[in-house]
């Protein structure tokens, strides 16, 4: 692809980012939305995306965060079962229109809020459009209780997943270093992208998060690997949000039923994400929530403090 080519597409997608901001207002943050919204998503299944949602969102809940957690894994949600709640309603509920989400919301720990999508419930994973726009409204029930809503999405490029993407301020999309994990993210990109040039939706903010890495250098890698492609293919590049070490205090997590930053919050892991929560503190610009009166609530979130409980 010729740089005249990259250029010119690097040029349309500025045009469609002013076109949304001018039509959806300046992000982050949607109009009337005085919460943000942050989306996680992979290419491909396996990487160990739910269970890093959960730990993000359990270090942003401690800091005093108001956080709500929404299982978006339609048909295969499973963040109940690391969070160690039980949940009897869940999104179903919700598109029948018998609840609203903060009416299904569960305590979670750390005290998030956990919205249960539901496992084994095959109509909730082959949601028409209109379904899937009765749970993206539904977050207006969280106006004035939440500061950040997470979605858990779904693994792949398919509607549902991409259509909560679109919903966020921000999207982390994560990888891990096996081949078939980086082809896979780089796809759910491409579809992000190339829908938004399609008009099909507006551009998503992303950025990547290598999950699984032995160290620093291996997630650079990954990171460069990605990144280039992208800027060579779409015309634009990919920031690296932070990488997660493999840990064996995750698998036991996991097996104890608890967010690995809660289960062993000196663990190498749970120090990554910490400063992962430092980075989506700044790119969402938790300063510009009015809704929250702790002080100090946005440093803490941002350095990642976390008290050993």
């Amino acid at each position: 692809m010729g740089a005249t080519s990259v250029s010119d597409q690097a040029a349309r997608l500025r045009a469609l980012v002013d076109e949304h901001e001018a039509r959806d207002g300046a992000p982050p943050g949607a109009p009337g939305r005085d919460f943000r919204v942050l989306a996680v998503a992979s290419g491909k299944g396996g990487v160990g995306k739910t269970n890093l949602c959960v730990s993000l969102a359990a270090t942003a809940a401690s800091a005093g965060t108001r956080t709500y957690l929404i299982d978006g894994d339609l048909g295969l949600a499973n963040a109940d079962v690391i969070c160690g709640v039980n949940t009897s309603a869940h999104l179903g509920h919700v598109i029948e229109g018998r609840c609203t989400l903060e009416e299904i919301a569960v305590e979670g720990p750390c005290g998030l809020r956990l919205i249960s999508g539901a496992s084994g419930i095959t109509r909730l994973a082959h949601l028409d459009a209109d379904q899937r726009r009765r749970i993206v409204d539904g977050l207006s029930s969280l106006s004035g209780r939440a500061d950040l809503v997470m979605i858990d999405c779904g693994a792949g490029i398919g509607l549902g997943v991409l259509g909560f993407i679109a919903e966020s301020d921000l999207a982390l999309i994560v990888a891990t270093p096996e081949p078939t994990a980086i082809a896979d993210a780089y796809a759910l990109i491409k579809s992000l992208v190339t829908r938004a040039r399609a008009g099909l939706g507006p551009p998503a903010r992303v950025a990547l998060v290598v999950n699984q890495v032995r160290r620093a250098s291996e997630a650079a890698r990954v990171h460069r690997r990605i990144d280039a492609v992208a800027r060579r293919f779409l015309g634009q590049g990919v920031d690296l949000a932070g990488w997660v070490v493999t840990d064996g205090s995750v698998r036991d997590a996991v097996r104890a039923r608890r967010p690995f930053v809660e289960h062993a919050p000196r663990c190498r892991a749970s120090r990554c994400v910490r400063d992962l929560s430092g980075y989506v503190a700044r790119a969402l610009d938790m300063e510009g929530l009015g809704a929250r009166e702790q002080r100090g609530v946005v440093d803490r979130f941002r350095s990642g403090v976390w008290s050993a409980r």
